[in-house]
């Protein structure tokens, strides 16, 4: 699913919003993260299985999926960046 869809930065990513949506129209089935034992899906994406497969960002007010190699996942956003010190 990630490497299927690109971002407007030109980066793979998915809306969390939309991961389940996709997995649906790929497979052909659902899927179900409280079967596996999950509240929410981005419980299951943030599980420590998936940490070589993908990550969950917020990126600006909505959270996405990218890659575990994604440039997104080591870059602080930009309100994480701190204000340079004043001498």
């Amino acid at each position: 699913i990630l490497d299927e869809s690109v971002g407007p930065d030109g980066l793979k990513q998915v809306p969390l919003s939309n991961v389940k949506r996709l997995f649906r129209s790929k497979y052909n089935m659902d899927l179900s993260e409280t079967v596996l034992g999950y509240p929410k899906i981005s419980a299951l994406l943030e599980d420590p299985w998936f940490a070589d497969i993908c990550s969950v960002l917020l990126r600006g007010n909505r959270y996405v999926v990218v890659p575990h190699d994604s440039p997104l996942v080591a870059a602080p956003a930009p309100e994480e960046i701190p204000a340079p010190l004043m001498a």
